[in-house]
């Protein structure tokens, strides 16, 4: 096992090849951080990684790297021949191939860091609710103690008063381990598979002398059609929130609940408003040539420049994970403390 990568592209090589204009592994792509407003150069094998992401602990003899190089890495050759496909003949494929797609698209939208992230969160809203519920109250509190004292954790009552007045400030952190949050993806992906099937898909083609479509680390993203209400949330459930995925510079994929053709060619202001979707709630923007458009909240053409002077006034600060999510998340999962895991360094060279 010394030998094992360490590299695990949450953004998946293949697919970020596509934004490239070799159109290759090898090909030159560029990354911006929004986080830190920075540009640098890489490829797709360099790019959209984080160190052992996704390595598990299931115990001796099962190979902790399992998850990435076989399970991933089976999806993935799959639904990169489902790409080329759909890319040369211009169509959406029918099944079984089109649903190695969709669960390429629910993969996207359940392996990223920024997922893992809001797992984290909720983990952490979650644990700290339902133990501060129980210790809160005389009878709870007894019942905490108890369970402690089943445990084998010995304490005089000062010292579990301090406990418990610590446990009540919520000043600490709740998570996941590496491998509960592994496992989360596969839950997330099971979850998300019948709902991305509950709507009618369209490619969407670049039209000649239009811009790129770029690729993000949240590259599956949503924006409210006009039925969007007050009482809407943004999340994968809401019929009024239409989803899209760019599938490489020149190709994406387009999901609502009203009929579309099942392809259709995409004009700048299309392509400019896809890459607004893409960027919104990333950290990474992903992108082949020497910069990238996209739309304004003045609804006109935009740079990276322009992106990078408006950052800079937030300095630096991108989209902050949505409330409407977490709460939607928090309904749907039930989660136990563990250990925090450290991500690496995202592929940023030294």
């Amino acid at each position: 096992m010394a030998n094992r990568p360490k590299k695990h592209h949450y953004v998946p090589a293949f697919y970020l090849a596509g934004f490239t204009v070799a159109g290759s592994e090898n090909g030159r792509l560029y990354v911006f951080d929004q986080s830190q407003i920075e540009k640098w150069p890489a490829t797709p094998r360099t790019a959209g990684y984080v160190n052992d992401f996704y390595t598990v602990d299931l115990g001796p003899g099962v190979d902790p790297t399992g998850f990435e190089s076989q399970v991933l890495a089976r999806i993935e050759a799959e639904a990169s021949r489902v790409f080329r496909t759909a890319i040369e003949t211009e169509r959406l494929p029918e099944r079984p191939d089109f649903d190695v797609l969709l669960n390429f698209v629910a993969l996207m939208a359940a392996r990223t860091p920024r997922i893992r992230g809001l797992v984290s969160q909720v983990t952490d809203l979650f644990v700290k609710a339902q133990v501060q519920s129980l210790i809160a109250t005389d009878e709870g509190w007894r019942q905490f103690r108890k369970w402690c004292l089943e445990s084998g954790v010995q304490q005089s009552d000062e010292e579990a008063e301090q406990m418990r007045q610590f446990i009540l400030s919520g000043e600490y952190d709740v998570d996941l381990d590496q491998t509960s949050h592994v496992q989360k993806i596969v839950e997330l992906v099971n979850a998300t598979l019948p709902l991305l099937a509950q709507r009618r898909w369209s490619l969407g083609i670049a039209a000649p002398g239009v811009p790129d479509f770029v690729c993000s680390d949240a590259p599956v993203s949503g924006a409210p059609t006009d039925r969007f209400g007050p009482g809407d949330e943004m999340h994968l459930a809401n019929q009024h929130i239409l989803l899209s995925m760019p599938l490489t510079r020149r190709a994406m994929l387009w999901g609502s609940y009203e009929e579309r053709p099942s392809m259709f060619f995409v004009n700048e202001f299309g392509v400019l408003s896809m890459n607004s979707m893409t960027i919104a709630e990333a950290r990474y923007i992903f992108f082949g040539g020497d910069d990238f458009a996209y739309l304004g909240s003045d609804k006109k053409l935009k740079r990276r420049a322009d992106l990078e002077e408006s950052l800079q006034r937030r300095k630096g600060k991108y989209t902050d994970l949505p409330e409407a999510a977490v709460r939607w998340f928090q309904t749907r999962m039930a989660s136990g403390p563990g250990t925090k895991a450290t991500p690496g360094d995202g592929g940023k060279p030294s």
